[in-house]
């Protein structure tokens, strides 16, 4: 079913950042995307989405799973300190999740930053045929959040200061 509203549904996933393609690499604990500015393609790696986790001894059932509660604080850009809270299963013993989040002893089913929760859909495991269409990581530069910004604010620019 197509959203009621195309521009505001948009809207809504650039802001939960749900149009971003992560990449996840448990070796090196940093989630990773492809952005492009300008001309230029970039790597840029969240150092922050993987660690400094506090498990809390509270549990619920997501879709048949065990899930057990996690949060972390956090600042977004310039915004003031935030929970982010997720919802992992140790059933499924991978440690990633939504918007490059992870680093758990398990798989996060549900994740709520700010105001946006991301609830897992569905989960398949070892599906038949394998994995399809999952899209690579290209090459770029690799920055950090804290260039991506400054490179954003640039590019933007239409005088030098």
């Amino acid at each position: 079913m197509p959203p009621h509203d195309e521009f505001m549904a948009k809207m809504a996933s650039i802001v939960a950042s749900s149009h971003i393609n992560w990449h996840q690499y448990s070796n090196d604990n940093r989630p990773y995307y492809n952005k492009k500015i300008k001309d230029s393609l970039y790597r840029v790696f969240y150092n922050d989405r993987m660690t400094g986790w506090v498990l809390q001894n509270e549990t619920k059932k997501i879709d048949g799973y065990t899930c057990y509660k996690a949060t972390v604080s956090r600042v977004l850009y310039t915004e003031n300190e935030h929970t982010v809270e997720a919802w992992y299963t140790p059933e499924i013993p991978i440690p990633f999740g939504p918007i490059g989040y992870g680093g758990l002893p398990g798989l996060i089913l549900q994740l709520t930053q700010r105001s946006v929760t991301y609830v897992t859909k569905k989960v398949t495991l070892n599906p038949k045929g394998g994995i399809k269409s999952i899209p690579d990581l290209r090459d770029g530069r690799l920055i950090g959040i804290g260039e991506l910004i400054k490179l954003q604010r640039q590019a933007r620019k239409v005088t030098d200061d």
